[in-house]
């Protein structure tokens, strides 16, 4: 439990005293009483399981005709065509649905590859690279889509009118220089699976931990002076699209508790941390009193009107 003045400015709880009683106050101390239950959520063990992701975005940059979309195609075009233009993919997954505090331990990631109408008797060397630069999906369709509308890629734009750093992407600046896998992917048809490598594992680390950065990653043919390696891979608009197998262990969640309290003018801002799920900020003007909750904020803060004499605050799992 902790206590500050109304006219403190600024506040980091110390260790709480055991002796130390929010209950007892003085009518001329001016006092406001903060209750903060801080607890895990979360058994002391370690659990493991699995989670099959399917993309929230993929789409084409098409070499061809550098400033068209394919963002709601059937398929998502990857490898060099017979006259020497090339064509990658992007794929973006949504890894919210792993607890902040997993730990991934395995990542593969299957694609299906439509009958071509060419022959295609060998499989060729495919990389994957995370991407730096956010991208826009699109909606167009078509085998070779059309133009695209502001906000969607292109081989020429990362989200139109924003170009990449080069053409199609830029190894070092829009995804980074080393890929995180390669994989012989082919001959179509067929499904094929990307094996699970440190890099791919550390990918998704990162974007557990670092979500406004998961720009998902890009795979190319490895060797794009190989001519007539372009195929087809089902993008999500059908049943087949790629597939993220994700095996990861969960362990205790960090402990919640609130991590500084400040007053702005007539309010108080509330700042925490810890938890392993949502959690919601309830106010009550007596701790034994009905608690309300505090609507608006952000993830982590929250500022509230300081109304009350005295007013009491605390954390729950929601």
């Amino acid at each position: 439990m902790l206590r500050i003045l109304k006219n403190l400015r600024n506040f980091v709880p110390p260790a709480r005293n055991p002796g130390f009683s929010p209950f007892s106050r003085s009518r001329n101390s001016a006092l406001l009483a903060l209750v903060c239950f801080s607890a895990i959520f979360s058994a002391r063990v370690s659990l493991s399981a699995v989670i099959d992701l399917r993309p929230v975005a993929d789409t084409t940059l098409h070499e061809v005709n550098p400033s068209i979309n394919m963002g709601g195609h059937s398929h998502v075009a990857i490898g060099v065509t017979a006259k020497n233009t090339s064509a990658r993919g992007l794929f973006r997954f949504d890894l919210t649905a792993l607890p902040v505090n997993a730990v991934v331990t395995s990542a593969r990631l299957t694609f299906t590859l439509p009958q071509l109408n060419r022959a295609d008797p060998t499989g060729s060397l495919h990389a994957l690279h995370r991407m730096l630069t956010p991208w826009g999906e699109g909606t167009k369709v078509g085998n070779l889509g059309s133009a695209a509308a502001a906000g969607e890629a292109s081989w020429n734009h990362s989200a139109n009118p924003t170009a990449w750093a080069a053409p199609g992407g830029e190894a070092g600046a829009d995804y980074t220089m080393e890929p995180s896998a390669r994989q012989e992917l082919g001959p179509a048809p067929g499904d094929y699976t990307i094996d699970s490598t440190p890099a791919l594992i550390d990918d998704l680390q990162h974007w557990i931990q670092n979500p406004a950065e998961n720009h998902g990653w890009m795979l190319k043919h490895e060797d794009e002076t190989d001519l007539q390696t372009a195929r087809q891979f089902a993008s999500r608009e059908t049943a087949n699209g790629a597939v993220l197998h994700i095996e990861y262990t969960a362990g205790p969640a960090p402990e919640l508790r609130f991590t500084s309290i400040e007053r702005a003018g007539t309010n108080i801002v509330l700042r925490w941390s810890g938890g392993d799920s949502s959690v919601k900020v309830e106010r009550s003007i007596e701790v034994t009193g009905v608690w309300q909750e505090v609507a608006g904020g952000e993830e982590g803060a929250i500022t509230n009107n300081i109304v009350e004499f005295h007013q009491f605050y605390r954390l729950k799992k929601d």
